[in-house]
């Protein structure tokens, strides 16, 4: 015992201990309430059955300094069940231990109050209530020893002890009895508390296992991350090479060339835009886990916006023998026009690629609650059913085993999913194997301005157009200068901002028609600054296009704050060629 009453006033602060403690402590408050509701029931009792039989003026003391012990033991577990912590819990342990001494001090005066041993009624009722009282404590105070055994003691001790002097041979070996009670009672307490130190000593071991999961996720994540984002920051780097070969490979073809040297040249082309198909592919996957895709959402006008991207596949559509049907319906929505077409675009061609297919629809609903529902549907292979989910993971390929690159990464579904999930459009895929697909994008309709269409017309003169082109990078100046001199285009060409206003000073050219920069530049600078200086030496706002391989927020943001256009390399040279016209003829 003396063991135990030292462990209650112990101050050794030990974390273990005091997280032991604190979770013992915690585990007895919610019982607390029922064996105060059961005391209380009892005291009501007992006050019924003896109230004729002992003095008034005594039942009552007893009561009143039962029913303050209560109400001060309520007062505690509110208190403690505030303000426990590791700091505080051998103080509240203490306490606890005290207000457990004081309920068994109470409950022992009973069996010298009401105890008589000459009326086998109350000799049945307090060896009834009092032991009952010690076995309900054994649940409650069991998590912590000391207090079970101050009550325990304090409540069958004095009762035991009475019993055994009495002369009656029954009440004698009653006693007895009682003693072994409380031997079997300690026993008990000892196997519930080692028991609840083991469950807390887990619960901690578990919690320390989730924290360091969390962690090692946190990590994983971060990595993620960080990869995303440092593919996203060499977007520049390789593209700027692929941005020249393509220019080059470009001009290259329209030169008149043996049939043999054609083939070589249509090969390198292909294989040129299938790298660059891919590594834009990886750089979209890249960007959108990094979060630095930003949101442009405005109205759409379904119709043109539509037929325009199937206009773009109709000549791959007619080489594979499939035939691209649109129904549409001048339907305005709200999106992002960029990232939709995006969308639209890697949805057909993964149809055109892998469906087998023999017609493609794009279909346009209208949907209750002002919901629009775009289609892409084929008659092609269809997916089992069991794939309809992994279709849209990275890197996840249905009928590629031998990977042929030409198919793809795998990329082109999952960057539907992250990108429709941005825009918080709902994507979903239904198919029956054998019976085609049909790919489905939810989003809302709007009344707003609609936005203007593109430039479509296949037949685009840019001659005479006076082009400045500032890029660091030598084979990009030479590629452009080519491909833009065949063009029929005035042409000044630059390896920096500072060499390009030289150029103006010494040479009193008039103001250009378009400038095309580089958004990275020697010294620090960019193509905003570029665009920023020419303006200013001419007085005039210039049409400009800021070409680089970031696709990052902070290029396009700066671009359209100069109310210049944006383009990311590479660029096949038709769009290049449609790119100029549009831009000069928007400021007409």
């Amino acid at each position: 015992m003396m063991n135990f009453l030292a462990n209650v006033f112990n101050t050794d602060n030990n974390n273990d201990t005091n997280k032991v403690l604190v979770g013992q402590l915690e585990t007895m408050f919610p019982q607390i309430k029922f064996l105060l509701v059961a005391v209380i029931g009892l005291t009501s009792i007992l006050v019924n059955i003896f109230w004729d039989k002992v003095d008034t003026l005594t039942i009552m003391i007893w009561v009143s300094a039962n029913a303050l012990v209560i109400l001060s033991r309520v007062c505690f577990i509110i208190y403690s069940k505030r303000n426990l912590n590791l700091n505080n819990a051998k103080i509240h342990a203490f306490f606890f231990a005290l207000g457990s001494l004081m309920i068994g001090f109470i409950w022992s005066a009973a069996s010298f109050i009401f105890l008589d041993f000459n009326d086998p009624i109350s000799v049945i009722v307090m060896v009834t209530v009092l032991t009952g009282t010690s076995a309900g404590a054994l649940v409650t105070f069991s998590a912590y020893l000391p207090a079970f055994y101050l009550y325990n003691t304090c409540v069958l001790g004095p009762l035991a002890w009475l019993l055994i002097n009495q002369p009656v041979s029954e009440l004698t070996q009653l006693g007895y009895i009682i003693i072994v009670f409380w031997a079997s009672l300690i026993g008990y307490s000892h196997a519930i508390n080692r028991n609840l130190q083991q469950f807390i000593l887990m619960r901690f071991e578990n919690v320390g296992l989730l924290k360091n999961l969390t962690k090692q996720l946190d990590i994983s994540e971060q990595a993620s991350v960080d990869k995303s984002r440092y593919l996203a920051a060499t977007s520049h780097d390789l593209r700027q090479p692929l941005h020249a070969l393509q220019l080059f490979l470009g001009n290259l073809g329209s030169l008149v060339n043996p049939a043999p040297q054609q083939f070589l040249i249509a090969k390198s082309i292909a294989a040129s835009t299938t790298l660059n198909r891919l590594l834009s592919a990886l750089m979209d996957v890249s960007r959108l886990d990094s979060g630095e895709v930003a949101l442009d959402m405005q109205p759409v006008l379904l119709d043109e916006f539509i037929s325009e991207i199937a206009q773009e596949f109709q000549i791959e559509c007619e080489q594979n023998g499939i035939d691209l049907a649109v129904s549409t319906m001048p339907i305005n929505v709200v999106s992002d026009p960029l990232l939709l077409g995006r969308c639209l675009r890697n949805l057909l061609s993964n149809a055109i690629a892998h469906a087998a297919a023999k017609k493609i629809s794009i279909i346009c609903k209208i949907e209750p609650d002002n919901q629009v529902i775009i289609q892409i549907v084929d008659d092609g292979v269809g997916i089992k059913y069991s794939e309809l989910d992994n279709v849209f993971s990275e890197f996840y390929q249905l009928k590629n085993p031998e990977r042929d690159r030409n198919k793809g990464l795998g990329l082109g579904l999952a960057i539907v999913k992250k990108l429709t999930t941005l825009m918080d459009h709902q994507l979903s895929l239904s198919s029956v194997e054998s019976n085609g697909c049909t790919f489905s994008i939810q989003l809302s309709g709007s009344e707003a301005p609609l936005i203007t269409s593109l430039l479509s017309d296949q037949t685009i003169d840019i001659s005479g157009v006076f082009i400045v082109v500032v890029d660091d990078d030598p084979d990009i100046c030479e590629a452009m200068s080519i491909t833009l001199k065949r063009w029929g285009c005035e042409v000044i060409i630059c390896n920096s901002t500072q060499e390009l206003i030289d150029e103006f000073n010494h040479l009193k050219y008039s103001a250009p028609d378009v400038i095309i920069a580089d958004y990275r530049l020697r010294d620090n600078l960019t193509g905003v600054d570029t665009i920023k200086q020419v303006r200013a030496f001419f007085d005039d706002h210039i049409p400009a296009i800021i070409m680089s391989g970031d696709a990052g927020e902070t290029v396009i943001k700066e671009s359209a704050g100069l109310l210049c256009h944006y383009q990311q390399k590479p660029i096949s040279l038709p769009d290049l060629k449609k790119l100029i016209k549009e831009v000069t003829s928007a400021d007409a």
